[in-house]
């Protein structure tokens, strides 16, 4: 789906922007790159395992696990190598070393989230591969929400939405529920992705959903989202970031949805060869771009005093994801790909052992 590789591509451009100290980049609100890698989470899951459930009859939670870790797993933990040989072996950024130590377990058993938001050794900050937090997140709803949807609900395919659209509500409000509160809350993003795929499925919503590509309402819903997304960073703080961040991804959500059912040359740009060769390798480059970053900064900081910071800012940047493109090329092709396709391969077999029975049967 080249539309969404674009929002990828765009979305890690944002993301590269929050965590360069070259220059100020908060008013472009960066991290609302990571709040659409939630949403399109939720969507591609959950319309991939209705895809699946449309052909094969129900989601095979055997063969969706074994992708998921075929495709997740592995270069994560070869980026978690590359931090503890840099910190340990090579002794690049030795400071860090009592910090990354403590947040090892957490990085080992994808519980990312808890050192991210509660802190190591007393600190919240400086830790390596803090910006993973949010495959941490992701991790946990590939785990229940197939469980929840395309199980418990496999008889009960009329509850998915409401079902769905309560846990909506639930997780917006999660913020109050105390200091395990904002660990919940980025699960309201993805589920607001779910709710986007579960709805252009379903003919009856579908034909609703196709009114938000009018122009006018297209047009209204892009002028809202680039309003918040361009707002948001003047408001921070609470109690006025809950409801942004709640407004951002339900706008986020409808915007998604008008894309989906947009016929138009206005989606072809997304589409573009160039930006759906980046959002390919968005993973990779999310995992690695901090990394990037840091070299480029030790680069550029010879030249700190001699040139205007307004040229520093964007070349930074162009180093930065040029080095993390480059990188994560690298490991798609070495590592990601082949692995995939192995997962894949892996996944049809479990998938055709399952059907191999039924068609003997027919035969008979």
């Amino acid at each position: 789906m080249p539309l969404l590789d674009g929002i990828r591509a765009i979305s890690i451009l944002l993301t590269i922007t929050v965590h360069a100290h070259i220059g100020q980049w908060s008013w472009l609100a960066g991290e609302r790159g990571v709040t659409m890698f939630f949403i399109l989470s939720g969507y591609l899951i959950t319309f991939l395992a209705l895809r699946e459930e449309r052909e094969n009859g129900r989601l095979n939670l055997s063969a969706f696990y074994v992708r998921r870790t075929f495709r997740i797993f592995p270069l994560y933990y070869i980026t978690v190598a590359i931090y503890a040989v840099l910190i340990y072996g090579l002794q690049i950024r030795s400071d860090k070393a009592a910090n990354f130590s403590g947040a090892l377990p957490y990085l080992l058993t994808y519980l990312q989230e808890f050192p991210f938001f509660f802190g190591v050794n007393g600190a919240t900050s400086n830790i390596p591969l803090f910006h993973s937090w949010s495959l941490g997140i992701e991790e946990k709803f590939y785990l229940v929400w197939p469980v929840l949807i395309f199980v418990c609900l496999w008889r009960l395919r009329a509850w998915r939405l409401p079902a769905c659209m309560a846990m909506v509500a639930i997780f917006a409000c999660s913020p109050h529920f105390g200091r395990f509160g904002m660990l919940l809350f980025p699960y309201f993003h993805i589920l607001v992705g779910c709710a986007v795929a579960i709805v252009l499925n379903e003919a009856r919503y579908f034909a609703i959903a196709r009114t938000l590509s009018s122009r006018l309402w297209f047009c209204a819903i892009l002028l809202i989202f680039a309003a918040v997304q361009f707002i948001s960073p003047l408001y921070t703080y609470w109690p006025f970031q809950q409801p942004i961040d709640v407004l951002y991804s339900l706008v986020g959500g409808l915007l998604l949805a008008a894309l989906l059912t947009l016929e138009s040359a206005r989606v072809r740009i997304l589409a573009h060869p160039a930006l759906v060769f980046i959002g390919r390798l968005s993973y990779g480059i999310y995992l690695v771009h901090v990394l990037c970053l840091n070299v480029s900064e030790v680069v550029l900081g010879k030249l700190a005093g001699s040139v205007s910071v307004l040229v520093l800012a964007p070349l930074n940047l162009v180093i930065a994801f040029v080095l993390a493109t480059a990188v994560a090329l690298a490991f798609a092709i070495a590592i990601e790909r082949p692995l995939i396709r192995m997962g894949h391969r892996i996944s049809g077999e479990i998938l055709a052992g399952r059907r191999r029975p039924s068609i003997i049967t027919e035969r008979t």
